[in-house]
């Protein structure tokens, strides 16, 4: 009774503690662009809300740096959240260089051209084509704090079975 006790406690510690740091991967026609970023995870289970963006990276080799974050919306003037999905629909931000977007990495559902396109900027293949979710993926990086609460988890479990076994058999 008390490893159920236990198994229940620590599932349910770690379903509230949410990843922060995501990364991602697009395929297109000329090669792969990678990279990472964090966000919060909405409500829906899909959507992330992009706070900052780590880097990225076009056929393994790392760009320039992109502290500025936006959507194409934003570049002209009217702000939305930035943000991506775990399924590739409505992919919507713009890492830049600078203010004038001079290199980077742009998805973008509807402003620049009326379906989704994804535009890379010189040090990331300079290229545009237009966005299919199906060449996207998205996945989440444990938090330290994730791993550390899963770890002692899985070392309390282990001790309450051992704990149990030596019981049975004394």
């Amino acid at each position: 009774m008390k490893l159920k006790i236990a198994v229940v406690a620590m599932l349910t510690l770690a379903s509230g503690a949410e990843a922060a740091s995501f990364r991602f991967a697009y395929q297109l026609a000329t090669g792969t662009i990678s990279g990472r970023f964090s966000g919060s995870l909405q409500a829906d289970g899909n959507t992330v809300f992009l706070d900052s963006f780590g880097y990225a990276r076009f056929n393994g080799v790392e760009g320039v740096a992109l502290p500025l974050l936006t959507t194409a919306s934003g570049i002209y003037g009217e702000y939305r959240q930035p943000r991506a999905s775990f399924n590739g629909s409505g992919l919507d931000f713009a890492a830049c260089s600078d203010e004038n977007c001079a290199d980077g990495v742009l998805f973008d559902p509807d402003v620049i051209d009326t379906a989704p396109i994804v535009s890379l900027g010189a040090t990331y293949g300079d290229t545009r084509e237009y966005s299919a979710p199906g060449q996207w993926s998205l996945t989440a990086v444990p938090e330290p704090g994730s791993w550390l609460l899963m770890l002692a988890g899985f070392g309390i479990v282990g001790w309450l079975a051992r704990r149990r076994s030596a019981s049975v058999t004394a």
